[in-house]
């Protein structure tokens, strides 16, 4: 498939695809430099789009796709990975909640002056 079919097909953004090639995540180029995307590269975008939903950065995902063709012997890396992942997303949710709970407090003192 060409990219502007892979594009429509799946509705990922051309820009994207191109991007994705650029940082060395994809190899869909045919010879003569055109995109020739297969099944198996489709399924690897699919992937890096599920990488990238959950947060992971360029250099992460690299990473992981370099395990994924050693099967079941990269299981335990690619775990190790989606775990630094997931600690990552903790630590955001933490640093959110400290805010909320900031807000909230605000938003009490706020209340409690308006009844004095």
């Amino acid at each position: 498939m060409t990219l502007e079919e892979v594009s429509r097909n799946y509705n990922i953004d051309t820009k994207k695809l191109i991007l994705f090639e650029e940082k060395g995540l994809t190899g869909c180029r045919d010879k003569n430099g055109f995109f020739d995307f297969r099944a198996d590269d489709i399924q690897r975008i699919s992937l890096i789009l599920a990488l990238q939903d959950i947060g992971m950065d360029i250099g992460d995902i690299r990473h992981y796709l370099s395990l994924c063709p050693k099967g079941d012997k990269s299981i335990e890396g690619r775990i190790r990975l989606l775990r630094k992942q997931r600690y990552r997303l903790l630590e955001e949710i933490h640093e959110k909640q400290k805010v909320l709970d900031s807000l909230d407090f605000m938003i009490y003192k706020m209340k409690e002056e308006e009844k004095v």
